[in-house]
């Protein structure tokens, strides 16, 4: 059991960790703000709505290969299909960036302010990020909601079972919230080009409270 358990621990805790945080929604991100500049909220919207449809598509997959061969086939299977046909797509398609592609990035919005007061922004570095008071504001606003949206998502499967969901039916409910998300996406991302964010953000917040309220008032 220890051992299990410590390679669980380096598995999903660091190595699951790490990859998340370079293969994931941070990196698609930094590749958007890349390329576009007038619609960068809807391309951000847009941007992981590929990941939406893999939540959709997946969990049941791997749920029936877990019943018919075991979790570590699947995980095999899984590691394959990303080497074999994720990475590759990847590096033949994907540019860091427009001048990589020998293309334009999307022009910015022109502005009717004149353009001694249009805002400008200085050269970030790590330090001046660690030590500017609205990078934490913001770290924290973001931060707590993912911690009580990641346990709720890490739970699910077991949650359901307690209430007598079979794991297939989890993971087809695991893929209608992927499906449902994709609205979500897209909605928040278009409004991002045109309504305040601190807006756009308590309309969020308040939507996940509801459903964590939902949950708990009616746990048949």
């Amino acid at each position: 059991f220890v051992n299990s358990f410590w390679l669980l621990v380096i598995g999903f805790g660091v190595v699951g960790a790490l990859s998340m945080a370079l293969a994931s929604v941070l990196a698609a991100q930094t590749l958007a703000a890349k390329w576009f500049r007038a619609n960068l909220g809807l391309a951000m919207g847009l941007m992981p709505v590929g990941g939406s449809l893999g939540g959709f598509a997946i969990p049941p997959v791997a749920a029936y290969l877990v019943h018919a061969f075991g979790w570590r086939p699947t995980f095999l299977i899984v590691s394959l299909v990303i080497l074999l046909v994720g990475l590759p797509l990847v590096w033949l398609i994907v540019g860091n960036s427009p001048e990589d592609k020998g293309v334009e990035p999307e022009p910015a919005k022109q502005s009717s302010e004149p353009a001694e007061a249009q805002e400008s922004f200085p050269d970030w570095t790590l330090k001046s990020i660690l030590t500017n008071r609205n990078y934490w504001i913001t770290a924290i606003a973001f931060g707590f909601p993912f911690f009580v949206l990641n346990g709720i998502a890490t739970n699910f499967v077991p949650y359901a079972q307690d209430i007598g969901i079979t794991p297939q039916s989890a993971a087809f409910l695991i893929s209608i919230l992927s499906l449902v998300t994709i609205f979500g996406k897209i909605f928040f991302g278009a409004m991002a080009d045109r309504v305040d964010h601190r807006l756009l953000h308590y309309l969020g917040l308040a939507c996940f409270a509801l459903a964590v309220f939902l949950m708990i008032g009616t746990p048949s």
